[in-house]
């Protein structure tokens, strides 16, 4: 939710609603910022989480998911509130409503979104595999596979668990930025509960040991 509110605000501004930012970002430079600001946002949840584990730490995280829609209905000068925000009347600014020359070459919008979305998840993919592969994510497998043993390692709980929670805040960051383009309009019923729920059902079912569970799944 809020990198898709990232990438609509960006794109659309919020001066309509009385807010500060003017339109005009093209979509493609909207998703770093938006992976950005939910990688903070993720940090930022990361620290107090610490102090919970286990049932209490699914509990806290299920509780932003149930907040969420009305957190962004409460901000309406920023967010739209419940009405939320549409990119339809941005045709220059993304490539889910018009044709797109990329390259001499003019791609349909769903050409665009198709190349768009498979290209930054092969961007993320690499980045993953390179976190995984060396100390940070031998780290991470150490605290998922046993903290005490972690902590006997060398291994910092708080600077870890913080870590994992901001990577894994920008990647759905950059993903709620895709979602938006595709959809050309956010409001706070695009980001349901149940999205959450499903999310957590593929991971479970495509298995958390790894890329290839997580990719595949």
């Amino acid at each position: 939710a809020i990198g898709g509110y990232t990438t609509a605000i960006l794109m659309a501004g919020n001066e309509q609603f009385g807010g500060p930012i003017p339109a005009g970002m093209k979509d493609l430079y909207t998703l770093p910022i938006a992976g950005l600001v939910a990688g903070l946002m993720g940090l930022a949840f990361g620290l107090p989480a610490l102090r919970l584990s286990g049932l209490y730490l699914a509990l806290a995280t299920f509780a932003i998911a149930v907040a969420m829609p009305s957190t962004v209905k409460r901000f309406e000068e920023y967010t739209g509130g419940g009405q939320g925000i549409q990119l339809f009347g941005s045709p220059e600014l993304t490539g889910s409503i018009t044709n797109v020359n990329v390259l001499g070459r003019s791609l349909t919008p769903n050409d665009w979104m198709y190349y768009l979305a498979w290209s930054v998840a092969l961007m993320l993919f690499a980045g993953a595999w390179l976190i995984l592969r060396g100390r940070t994510g031998r780290a991470f497998r150490a605290v998922r596979d046993s903290e005490t043993a972690a902590v006997s390692s060398g291994v910092s709980l708080a600077r870890y668990k913080t870590l994992a929670f901001g990577i894994s805040a920008a990647y759905a960051g950059v993903a709620g930025g895709l979602f938006a383009i595709a959809s050309a309009f956010v409001n706070p019923d695009t980001f349901p509960i149940a999205l959450s729920i499903f999310l957590l059902v593929g991971v479970v079912v495509g298995g958390l040991g790894g890329l290839s569970g997580l990719v595949f799944g």
